[in-house]
């Protein structure tokens, strides 16, 4: 029996967000699950948390831009820079919540 592991590229591992914006429009992005970064973006992002964040309360809302900005094309980031902490706080809490593993994913894939 082969043990099948589910690719970085599966889309089951993909998180799609939509953002309002106030002119109207919707920016549509996709990210990875978090355990599912490519490992030079894990890398910069680890290396990047011991040389910036110096308190707590501000990580939450920085980390998550720092990886949305490792994760998703300049254009994007350059439109996901200016949303408020609030805004970033919740796609941050929702790709966290998501990136959570679930007995179906430590699972062989059900193609196998």
């Amino acid at each position: 029996m082969v043990f099948r592991i589910t690719g970085a590229h599966d889309p089951k591992v993909q998180l799609e967000f939509e953002v309002p914006l106030a002119d109207g429009k919707v920016l549509e992005f996709v990210v990875p699950k978090l355990q599912y970064l490519p490992t030079v973006k894990s890398e910069l992002f680890a290396k990047w948390v011991e040389e910036n964040l110096d308190s707590e309360a501000k990580s939450d809302v920085l980390s998550t831009k720092k990886l949305l900005e490792l994760s998703t094309s300049a254009a994007t980031f350059k439109v996901l820079d200016k949303l408020t902490a609030g805004e970033i706080r919740e796609i941050g809490d929702y790709w966290q919540e998501q990136s959570k593993i679930t007995p179906g994913e430590s699972s062989a894939s059900d193609d196998s």
